[in-house]
């Protein structure tokens, strides 16, 4: 018994990576699966259809299963975090002083990004004191696509200069 090739329907793409072998003999009132692997190459939606064929072993003659289509699967972008803003204030910040720092964060991408936090949010120069607060939130469980936006409060001895970087420790969700 062997599967055909599986025929795509919709808008979204993929790439067949592996393929199932035949199977040498499936004995009555038994059954099979198959498996392929796929990656996902474009976004969108896509119904995959496809069939078995084999040979009766007392006949001698062809049979098929009949055409049967899989659910429908949704390929989304990854989760892609960017930041949105980053403003520093007040300017100028004298000696002693807190300055607040707001940092926006954007996921443009389709599916959610998990457990975003900001990883390192320290001074690019050693004359700052250190961080008193923040982040808040400390972690945003879940972003779809939109805006949140991380606080800090910072006490500074000279000039004001951040460093930046964003992180999310959890994993994409949504792909195929």
């Amino acid at each position: 018994m062997a599967p055909s090739a599986l025929t795509l329907f919709g808008s979204g793409g993929i790439l067949p990576l592996t393929s199932p072998a035949t199977l040498p003999l499936l004995n009555g009132g038994a059954s099979a699966n198959f498996t392929w692997t796929y990656t996902a190459v474009g976004t969108g939606t896509l119904i995959l259809s496809g069939n078995a064929s084999g040979t009766d072993v007392m006949t001698g003659i062809a049979v098929s299963s009949s055409i049967t289509a899989s659910n429908l699967v949704s390929v989304q972008s990854p989760a892609n975090l960017a930041f949105s803003s980053f403003v520093a204030s007040p300017s100028p910040l004298g000696t002693g002083l807190f300055g607040t720092v707001v940092l926006g964060v954007s996921n443009t991408g389709q599916t959610t990004a998990l457990n975003v936090s900001i990883t390192s949010f320290g001074p690019s120069l050693a004359n700052v004191v250190g961080i008193s607060s923040g982040p808040l939130p400390a972690i945003v469980g879940s972003l779809p696509s939109g805006t949140v936006a991380f606080l800090h409060l910072h006490l500074q001895r000279n000039g004001p200069h951040w460093q930046r970087e964003l992180h999310s420790p959890g994993r994409r969700r949504g792909l195929l």
